[in-house]
This record gives C-alpha cells, sequence and structure tokens, in this order.
C-alpha cells in the first residue's frame, strides 16, 4: 500500500502536524494517503468486477504464483503440475486417513486395556476403591470417545 510509507513520515514529523489547529492539519496531512487508498480500493473493485484492465506495472496481486515463477510454462508443464498438485493432495489425504486409523486403534488398545483393569477390579474386591474405579471409567470412556471419533473422522477423510 502505497500510504503507509507516507503516513509512517507523518508520524515522523509529529510536532509540525500538531500544531494550533490540529485538526486541520491531520486532514490536510492525511489526504493524500485518503485518496490514494481510495483509488485503489475503486481500481481493484473495477478490475474484479471486469470494467477495467489492470496495467503491466498495477499493483493488483498476481493470480498465479506458479506461472510468474515458470513465464514460459506450456500447456503440457501447467498439466503436470495440476496432476502433481492431485496426486500429492490425494497422497496427502490417505496418509492423514491412515494417521487417524492407526491413532484410533492405539486409543481402541488402551481403551480395552481400561475396561480389563476394570474387570480385574471388579473381580478382586468388587469396587471396594470408589476413586479408583471412577477414575478408571472416565479414563476408559474418554479413550473408546477417542478411538470412535478418530475412525468416524477417518471415514470421512477417504470420501
Amino acid at each position: 500500500m502505497p500510504g503507509r510509507a507516507r503516513l509512517f513520515d507523518l508520524f515522523q514529523q509529529r510536532p509540525a502536524i500538531f500544531s494550533e489547529k490540529p485538526r486541520r492539519a491531520i486532514t490536510a496531512a492525511l489526504w493524500p494517503v485518503i485518496l490514494d487508498d481510495r483509488r485503489s480500493r475503486e481500481g481493484r473493485t473495477q478490475i474484479a468486477a471486469g470494467r477495467l484492465r489492470p496495467s503491466y506495472n498495477s499493483q493488483v496481486p498476481e493470480i498465479s504464483t506458479i506461472k510468474k515463477a515458470l513465464p514460459g510454462a506450456g500447456r503440457l508443464t501447467n498439466a503436470l503440475l495440476v496432476a502433481a498438485k492431485g496426486f500429492v493432495i490425494s497422497l496427502a489425504r490417505i496418509a492423514y486417513a491412515l494417521w487417524l486409523e492407526v491413532t484410533g486403534l492405539i486409543f481402541g488398545v488402551f481403551t480395552v486395556w481400561g475396561a480389563s483393569t476394570l474387570v480385574k477390579q471388579y473381580r478382586a474386591d468388587h469396587f471396594a476403591d470408589r476413586g479408583r474405579m471412577l477414575w478408571t471409567v472416565a479414563i476408559t470412556l474418554a479413550l473408546a470417545w477417542f478411538t470412535v471419533l478418530s475412525f468416524v473422522r477417518a471415514r470421512k477423510t477417504r470420501r
């Protein structure tokens, strides 16, 4: 934004701006910055609407950074880039689904371990230690929830 540099310069000259009539001085000093900002916003909206074509030196950002990096790229290069992007996204999605399934399996193992601990506590003393039983139940239920949630997310990711 071109106005930011000028605005920074204005704050460097603070005593000159805040003189007898600070409101007028600030308005007069900032008016070119405000106009530049309005013009650039109006230009961007008109370009987006298709009314104006951006000039070569325009401040409108490039649509594709890949095309900017490869100025002589032809149709084949662009097609290969699109194919590679699709392959990488597909591979990442599969890897993420696998990660979710593995973590779900680990949570499932811990859930079975918690359930077996509950069975052992029941057989040993019929849950005489209530605090330990409640903690074991709470942790086992949380791990069971994480197991189910992980497999549900993996299934949604594969779709």
